[in-house]
């Protein structure tokens, strides 16, 4: 092998080892300056000095993936190191499922729990240590964020309500009532379907093959035949995700039998429509502008009965889901001041 082709292996191999260092949360200070150094070298390195240093890292590549159970080798984790993080510090998240699939057999190794996470679970790397010190890890869901946009919204309209319902008026604190109070009625609907399409997803992950075509294309907003998209409204996300997944013959929540999906059903989602929908041109019906009345009849108690129903009904799916649900750790109810708690953003 001549020197141009040991110095492309040697840096290849550097490359994989920084790549696996940071998906392992193992790029400390003292690693990252190590192969720092190792790249600076390379051009002015003899073969003999190449030949160590292949050497060298080779037996810490072997080590880190054996660790792990590592599925790439040193050419994947090379190019997945290009490819997530553009061969740079880029701040990137990789899917549970997909580190799960793609990338490990034992990553719990390096994180105590972790089958319990949520397959759909987003897991964040730092390459740069700027953000997630090492060893330090995280993990990211959909659904809670937007359960924080919901929790930030709603405290906001709150604190504005009395002060924009008084005179004098002043227009901005009106209109950040107004926008605080869409904020969070909207989150709401976004909060409750991220929950029901994260565990239709992990479900789906786990059970693919009992599962029939329909009800797999269901779950997935699929149309298998037409081979395209298909969506699923909300309301018969909200009764029939818990159906299929539990393998019941009808929903086992409904707006009959369930308060909270009757207020989101019933009173929260006309004016979520509304919102999402707005426009000026009057229904063919009533002949009257349906879009602007449901926008405008947004109300401070109407945000409170569809924000604490969004939380009552996906506890309640939660619970009857078992070990098909998640942990919810991260939910929370409003406390006596009617605020959502600080620990809610931490």
């Amino acid at each position: 092998m001549g020197r141009k082709e040991l110095l492309a292996e040697v840096e290849e191999l550097a490359t994989a080892v920084y790549a696996l260092l940071v998906l392992t949360f193992q790029l400390d200070k003292a690693k990252r300056q190590d192969l720092v150094s190792i790249f600076r070298s390379l051009d002015v390195a003899t073969t003999m000095q190449l030949r160590v240093s292949r050497e060298t890292i080779s037996k810490n590549l072997r080590t880190l993936s054996k660790l792990v159970g590592c599925k790439l080798d040193r050419t994947d984790l090379a190019r997945t190191y290009q490819d997530l993080f553009g061969g740079g510090f880029r701040f990137t998240h990789i899917p549970k499922w997909r580190l799960d699939a793609a990338y490990f057999d034992r990553f719990g190794e390096i994180w105590p729990g972790w089958e319990n996470l949520p397959a759909h679970a987003l897991i964040p790397f730092d390459p740069s240590g700027a953000y997630l010190g090492p060893g330090e890890r995280q993990y990211y869901l959909p659904e809670a964020a937007l359960f924080e946009d919901m929790c930030f919204a709603y405290n906001n309209s709150l604190a504005q309500k009395d002060r924009a319902g008084r005179p004098p008026y002043d227009k901005k604190i009106v209109k950040a009532h107004s926008f605080f109070m869409r904020a969070a009625l909207l989150s709401a609907f976004y909060f409750v379907e991220a929950y029901l399409n994260g565990v239709a997803f992990d479900f789906v992950l786990k059970n693919r093959n009992p599962l029939g075509q329909e009800a797999l294309d269901r779950l997935l907003e699929w149309d298998s035949k037409k081979k395209r998209q298909r969506w699923v409204k909300f309301r018969d996300k909200a009764l029939q995700y818990p159906k299929i997944i539990l393998g019941q013959k009808d929903p086992p929540l409904h707006e009959a039998n369930c308060s909270e999906l009757a207020t989101l059903i019933e009173r929260g989602r006309e004016v979520r429509d509304a919102i999402v929908h707005q426009s000026p041109k009057p229904d063919f019906e009533t002949r009257r502008p349906e879009k602007v009345r449901g926008m405008m009849q947004i109300s401070q108690e109407l945000v409170t009965e569809v924000v604490d129903a969004s939380i009552g009904f996906v506890r309640k799916v939660n619970a009857l889901l078992a070990v098909h649900g998640e942990d919810l750790s991260w939910l929370c109810d409003r406390e006596t001041t009617g605020l959502f708690p600080d620990k809610v953003f931490d």
